[in-house]
């Protein structure tokens, strides 16, 4: 308790969700977890509350809106202040209030930190810069969560094997599943056949987990699904210790208060369920129809990671996605700027073509953005130079990578050489088009 009788106070979704979202009832559950022994002494009445909520846009949609009538139904009183954490804003509604609303935007370490955090890893300056360069060549961070945790993975990785960091995020998360789950410690073929299980078993969860956008589970459900997969190839868990013990080893599932169990980030999830996808349901088709979903998107890269060669996918995919509005069209460059880097090893011809589907929907986009600035809302009156280079900086956000310079230099080539005739003709659609990729290959150059 302080003098001046605020409680902060993180209320966990799971709890929200047993309390049917009152969250007046959930912040007593969680003092009477953190205090125990002095929850009594805590004067509801006449004590506020900093409320934090993260990251609810795990929530079902029908979720967010109760949850965000019950934040309105407090966020006048005195009593309570909110921290939401969000992906976007989009996800939750809050009404007009008295009382001040802040929006900070958190972004994840900027370049020079990294720089700094990988110089200071390695005593040797050389080979630090030389990590920081394969970071930079391999665009590799922009799908990564950029904390500690991931820079000294893969400094430690760089230090003990001095290889490039693969220019794949499946290769990047095959080597940290592999440190994770023990692979560098196998002394026997026991050992080694235990990882292997732990992979599948968390590969199978995750699979369940993304199709029913469940994030986390409680212990007693993820131990039945552990035994529904283990027991027909004839293996039991016997007691729950093994599983808390597959949990706090893994360091890639965590365990809460509540017993509920979870990948400790979001990654983990669609990783291992992209290698369930690929190596036992082979349903490739729930990533092409859920492609604008952000999770499976991810899943979809990962899985296109796994085999980097992979011509059919690419046709599969261009011709089945949803694309009927901005954001079908923005969230699609996004991903097949990704996979067209994660297919590497596919035939240039076949990874053009997702960028000829990446610049025609960068002009659905542009020409879409140019009537809501005529409109009332977020984008009124929007200067069309400002929308054009927003489109640039989302073009060459996901598509400046190492793997695609001759990709990206092809298709400008030959997209020059075939409208020759018409460059002087005021075509929109050809000079936007050039204008969206010519940046790219020289950026790669200058670096």
């Amino acid at each position: 308790m302080t003098e001046q009788k605020v409680f902060p106070v993180k209320v966990n979704l799971p709890n929200l969700r047993n309390n049917h979202f009152d969250i007046e009832k959930s912040i007593r559950d969680e003092l009477c977890h953190l205090i125990p022994d002095e929850v009594d002494l805590v004067d509801f009445e006449n004590f506020s509350f900093v409320v934090f909520l993260d990251s609810v846009d795990d929530l079902y949609k029908e979720e967010l809106q109760i949850l965000s009538k019950q934040i309105n139904s407090l966020i006048n009183s005195p009593k309570y202040r909110f921290i939401v954490t969000v992906r976007s804003l989009e996800n939750i509604n809050l009404e007009k209030t008295s009382r001040n609303i802040r929006e900070l935007y958190l972004e994840n370490f900027n370049a020079k930190q990294i720089e700094r955090f990988v110089l200071k890893y390695f005593e040797d300056l050389n080979r630090g810069q030389r990590l920081i360069n394969v970071l930079k060549e391999s665009n590799i961070l922009e799908k990564l969560p950029t904390t500690p945790l991931t820079l000294t993975l893969i400094s430690l990785l760089y230090e003990d094997t001095d290889y490039e960091i693969p220019a794949t995020l499946t290769d990047i998360y095959d080597d940290f599943v592999s440190i994770l789950l023990g692979k560098l410690e196998v002394r026997t073929k026991t050992q080694l056949i235990d990882l292997e299980l732990k992979k599948r078993v968390f590969a199978c969860i995750a699979y369940q987990m993304l199709e029913r956008k469940e994030f986390e589970i409680n212990k007693g459900e993820f131990y039945s699904r552990i035994q529904s997969y283990l027991s027909p190839k004839g293996i039991t868990l016997a007691e729950e210790e093994d599983i808390l013990r597959l949990i706090g080893k893994s360091g890639i599932l965590y365990i809460d208060h509540n017993e509920m169990v979870g990948f400790k980030h979001l990654s983990f999830l669609e990783y291992f369920a992209s290698f369930q996808i690929f190596y036992v349901n082979n349903n490739y088709e729930q990533l092409i129809k859920n492609f604008n979903d952000v999770n499976w998107q991810n899943a979809a890269i990962f899985y296109a990671g796994i085999s980097k060669d992979m011509p059919w996918f690419i046709e599969k995919l261009i011709n089945g996605i949803p694309n009927e509005g901005l954001r079908d069209w923005l969230l699609n460059v996004g991903g097949m700027g990704y996979l067209s880097q994660a297919l590497y090893m596919t035939d240039v011809d076949d990874r053009i073509k997702l960028i000829s589907k990446s610049l025609d929907n960068m002009v659905l986009a542009f020409r879409r953005l140019k009537d809501l600035s005529r409109e009332l809302g977020p984008y009124y009156n929007m200067p069309l130079h400002i929308i054009g280079a927003l489109l640039v900086f989302w073009f060459n956000m996901n598509f400046c990578s190492v793997t695609l310079a001759h990709c990206l230099e092809r298709w400008y080539e030959d997209y020059l050489k075939s409208n020759a005739n018409s460059l002087g003709a005021g075509n929109f659609e050809i000079g936007f088009k050039l204008f969206l990729i010519a940046p790219v290959p020289l950026q790669l150059k200058l670096e």
